[in-house]
């Protein structure tokens, strides 16, 4: 449908919610928990009771931004900013034109057709360009492709034998790193310019929404290192497979924390497929990270519950289950869960150097692999930029180069659960809580059960409204009632709201409704209403209890929810007259090149009071800059009424929620 039948629609629904008392319509809720009419479904609430969502049917659309050896700041914001035009050192191709090269992915065993990985761009930048090549082989070793790249750098075309073998020596080290979509988020600083690299394999491995590429060459040491712990998952799998007779596998270690729990860890897990993502892979083709989770709750170890993240408000389109509950306890808004698998050994190897997030003085994250991290993970030193002894000779002795630069970057963290790749299983997993500190100020934090509205018991309604109300269904009251006409003996009491969003600041001072000036005309606020008269047909929630608006927005927005629905300018740098100027920093992006030491000296100054401090504790490196933060919001952003700047006080956020949606 267009957008003016779609309006017109609409429109036609909310006139014949406000018809004759003998008009039963209902407008069903948007909840994900009913399939499509004659269809069973594969996933969602459909098919698992502890997991809130649709019956996902999804793969990857639109742009796939590739970066080639480098990248700056300035890409990454472009991309995430969808101006792809600005992007300097990558191109954008589509997802669909991929699939026009690449008609099956590698790992077609396991993978629906459709489904790209990160070894699919390799094979369709050696298809589509004339000055790329790869080859391929299996290394029943490592449980992987090993990828060979030829590449000529002036785009000249890659000349080949008369057996179609490419001239010259091919480079055996090219490797990914995921550049994710961060969409209006503009408070994420924990960055280098190198993206998460991928510790994963890139045929096991899928692409995001909007995500970028960079596919590069690394050193022969990072190559030997990255296969010496895919080496050790290898024998995992085939020890495994000794020992099942089905598609199963022993994770050694798991740690679990519920939020106000105390850590757990179990050991020698036992994990099988339960096709969570049947859009994704094939029937118990796959086992993943939440498969993991899955299977401790199958044995009784552990009760865990997923919730499904479409697009975000922020503009993050993520399409994924994300774990929500862990033994009966829910997120607390931005007091969530937190993901991770990992090889011990490995863990601590690649450090966010070069990223000013987090490297002021007496900060930890300066040591990294060969620099204060040694060959079995732990502390080996002070990092000072130069390659510890201990590896130099490892390396040399093996006749490997090694380039510990190649390690400056972050880890990958923002893969999900449901599609984090344990087919051949890491020795460590982890499921904990951690506090989104830096995503906000205490001001800002809105919980349920906090005080700062009230959330009302529609149980003890003295009047619940039933299904021959005429706006059964229907959540926003003032469609039909106004406030004057509520109650004809003009016994509204305190019901009604300025409906101006209030600011999360003054919120934290006790304000819920900016006081009714004249101009100004008083709205109902529906959850007054439910308080008496009940929920009127609003589903059950599902578990919830913080930042609803969070999800709750794009594909998951509610419908005929009055303000809801309506943008409002940011309350950010006097977007608005008593705006929050300070309360989510955002900064003009900084990319200083690490060889030009008047620079660095300045920024290190400007930053840290010491214009030697970065001189001395990094030294300079070719292509690669200090870097920090993703730029200011635009000035004519909007935001909905219920943000991370201010409550939509007709839908106070939780709350309005929790009262509606009671938790069941």
């Amino acid at each position: 449908m267009n957008k003016a039948a779609i309006a017109l629609a609409l429109s036609m629904a909310l006139m014949s919610g406000c018809g004759s008392d003998n008009d039963n319509r209902v407008d069903e809720p948007n909840t994900p928990d009913v399939p499509d009419a004659g269809q069973s479904p594969q996933t969602g609430s459909g098919v698992f009771g502890n997991v809130w969502g649709p019956d996902v049917k999804w793969q990857l659309e639109g742009p796939i931004t590739i970066y080639l050896d480098k990248m700056d700041r300035a890409d990454w914001v472009a991309q995430t900013e969808g101006r792809y035009s600005d992007i300097k050192h990558g191109f954008t191709v589509d997802a669909e034109d991929v699939r026009k090269v690449i008609s099956k992915p590698l790992r077609d065993d396991i993978f629906n057709d459709g489904q790209i990985t990160f070894a699919d761009i390799l094979l369709y930048l050696s298809e589509a360009r004339d000055d790329f090549h790869v080859e391929y082989e299996w290394g029943e070793d490592i449980g992987a492709y090993r990828y060979t790249v030829w590449r000529n750098e002036d785009g000249s075309a890659i000349e080949f034998d008369e057996v179609g073998k490419p001239l010259g020596q091919g480079d055996p080290n090219w490797y990914a790193s995921w550049i994710n979509d961060t969409g209006e988020f503009k408070r994420e600083f924990n960055y280098t310019n190198w993206g998460e690299l991928l510790s994963t394999r890139l045929e096991l491995t899928v692409l995001q929404n909007e995500s970028g590429v960079l596919l590069r060459s690394y050193s022969d040491a990072y190559t030997y290192r990255r296969e010496e712990m895919q080496r050790a998952q290898a024998e995992r799998r085939k020890t495994s497979e000794n020992k099942f007779s089905d598609n199963r596998v022993i994770v050694p270690s798991v740690m679990i924390q519920p939020i106000g729990g105390d850590r757990v860890v179990f050991k020698n897990v036992e994990v099988r497929p339960h096709n969570l993502r049947p859009d994704i892979y094939k029937k118990d083709a796959m086992i993943t990270l939440a498969d993991v989770y899955l299977s401790m709750r199958e044995q009784g170890l552990i009760d865990v519950g997923f919730s499904f993240w479409g697009k975000l408000s922020t503009g993050v389109d993520i399409q994924h289950f994300v774990v929500n509950s862990v033994n009966g306890v829910v997120n607390q808004g931005r007091l969530a869960y937190a993901i991770d698998a990992s090889e011990t050994k490995y863990k601590s190897d690649v450090m966010h150097k070069y990223g000013l997030g987090q490297m002021g003085p007496g900060s930890t994250v300066l040591s990294t692999f060969c620099d204060g991290i040694g060959l079995n993970g732990k502390p080996s030193g002070i990092p000072d930029g130069i390659i510890d002894d201990e590896c130099e000779k490892y390396f040399s002795e093996k006749g490997l180069e090694i380039d510990i630069s190649d390690w400056y970057g972050d880890r990958n963290k923002h893969i999900f659960s449901d599609v984090w790749p344990m087919y051949y299983p890491v020795d460590s997993a982890a499921l904990v809580n951690k506090k989104l500190s830096f995503f906000y100020t205490e001001e800002a934090e809105r919980l349920g059960g906090d005080g700062q509205y009230p959330i009302y018991d529609i149980e003890a309604a003295i009047a619940p409204l039933t299904n021959k109300h005429f706006g059964w269904g229907i959540a926003d009251c003032g469609t039909c009632h106004s406030l004057q006409g509520i109650h004809s003996n003009n016994d509204q009491g305190s019901l009604g709201v300025n409906p101006k969003p209030v600011d999360v600041l003054d919120l934290g001072r006790g304000i819920q409704s900016y006081e009714v000036t004249e101009g100004i005309e008083a709205v109902v606020a529906p959850y007054q209403c439910a308080q008496c008269h009940g929920s009127n047909g609003a589903p059950s929630g599902h578990g919830a209890v913080g930042t609803c608006f969070w999800c709750h927005d794009n594909d998951f927005e509610p419908k005929n929810h009055g303000t809801v629905h309506k943008r409002f300018n940011k309350m950010y740098e006097g977007a608005a007259a008593e705006g929050s100027t300070a309360i989510y920093p955002a900064e003009p992006l900084i990319d200083v090149p690490s060889v030009d030491r008047e620079a660095v000296s300045k920024l290190s100054a400007d930053r840290y009071g010491d214009p030697n401090y970065l001189l001395n504790v990094l030294p300079a490196k070719e292509n690669q800059s200090f870097v920090y933060m993703h730029g200011l919001y635009s000035g004519d952003m909007k935001v909905r009424g219920n943000s991370d700047w201010s409550t939509d006080p007709v839908y106070p956020d939780p709350y309005s929620c929790m009262t509606c949606h009671p938790n069941k």
